[in-house]
């Protein structure tokens, strides 16, 4: 299981979440449930992944069914086979329940959904990891701020599982003086602000569109810089430039099957926003026994 620095902030947040999705489900005006014989029946359920993935949830999944057991007062029992960041092959059991039919059936799309997105995740950052061991094992895999809205910790803590680092949380994490701040700020404004900053001791960080923006943040001793939409044949000039303390991320049109051309000596960190924002579920079912 990685190491989480936002444990409670991610344990709320799956709270919150959780009772937004039983709510849209409507898991206590479950009719079907309702009009069969044989809701009130005591039944096991076991979750299988029919796909070879890297699990996520463990951690917060007692969260959401403490959600459902206060919500529809159930004594509904579960017992998470699979850890954080375990490799589980197809067809490995990952989850056992037990209780009520009815209430097996109710949480069954509400967890399917939750893992789908937590272990696609975490599948993902795995693959993309496990290119950069193999093409620039010195690089680091970082994730971005393109979440699902109210999902942030959720799908951030996915990305520790699977192997990668956060980034920013949150605007409030770093300064990160980006092109369209850059736009509004006269030559001599940003001047000023950076050396107040390094009088200061503020960690920032600024993304740069081309070699020459490149070498003015190199000239002022940038610690973070983020290459923004670099191409290959751009990194390639990049690589005569004396880097000093700074580090260097790759950000923008990175992509499995052409990781490889941008894993340059000097490049520090990878950032990925495809890791949250175009999450491929992977096939997860549960049947009852």
């Amino acid at each position: 299981m990685p190491v989480c620095k936002y444990k409670e902030a991610l344990i709320e947040s799956v709270n919150t979440i959780s009772k937004m999705a039983f709510d849209e489900d409507s898991v206590t005006h479950d009719v079907t449930a309702v009009a069969l014989p044989i809701h009130d029946k005591f039944a096991v359920g076991k979750i299988y992944t029919r796909d070879s993935v890297l699990f996520s949830g463990s951690l917060w999944l007692p969260a959401v069914f403490e959600v459902y057991n206060q919500y529809q007062n159930s004594d509904l029992h579960y017992e998470i086979v699979a850890q954080d960041g375990e490799l589980c092959a197809t067809g490995k059991k990952i989850i056992t329940l037990e209780g009520r039919l009815k209430d097996i059936l109710a949480i069954e799309r509400t967890l399917l959904n939750f893992l789908g997105r937590g272990i696609g995740i975490s599948s993902a950052t795995a693959s993309f990891k496990k290119a950069l061991l193999q093409y620039g094992a010195h690089i680091q895999l970082l994730d971005t701020r393109k979440t699902l809205p109210a999902y942030r910790f959720f799908d951030k803590y996915s990305v520790l599982c699977g192997g990668g680092q956060n980034h920013r949380m949150s605007l409030g994490d770093r300064i990160l003086l980006k092109e369209n701040h850059q736009a509004f700020l006269t030559f001599k404004q940003k001047e000023g602000l950076i050396k107040e900053w390094q009088k200061s001791g503020e960690f920032y960080e600024m993304e740069v569109q081309s070699y020459e923006e490149l070498i003015y943040a190199l000239k002022y001793n940038c610690p973070h810089i983020m290459l923004d939409n670099f191409t290959p044949e751009q990194l390639k000039k990049v690589a005569d430039v004396e880097k000093k303390n700074s580090k260097f991320e790759v950000s923008g049109g990175v992509h499995l099957d052409n990781i490889k051309s941008y894993c340059f000596d000097f490049i520090d960190y990878i950032s990925v926003g495809a890791l949250t924002h175009s999450v491929k579920t992977p096939d997860l079912t549960l049947l009852i026994e």
